[in-house]
């Protein structure tokens, strides 16, 4: 199942429009959909020009830095990846 946490048109609270896209890849991983910070994240994880990762922590704490780096981030979006358990692909 592929879960969309927030999408580029998703609503901020302060009214700005989501800088991210961040979804549930159908192959098992949390993926941060063309990422300004692909290649120079300093976890080191990149798939080309997507940010990924295995867990939700990760992916929460990878956007909390998008938003204390100034990006639109819907603060919603932070806590359902963070209360997000990933189910195994079949």
């Amino acid at each position: 199942m592929v879960v969309s946490f927030c999408r580029w048109s998703s609503a901020c609270e302060d009214g700005r429009v989501s800088d991210l896209y961040v979804f549930d890849h159908v192959d098992g991983y949390l993926t941060c959909f063309s990422c300004v910070w692909s290649a120079a994240d300093d976890s080191g994880r990149s798939n080309g020009p997507d940010w990924t990762t295995l867990t939700p922590r990760d992916m929460a704490a990878h956007m909390r830095r998008h938003a204390q780096a100034g990006h639109a981030v819907p603060e919603r979006a932070i806590v359902k990846v963070a209360a997000y358990v990933m189910k195994s692909c079949p």
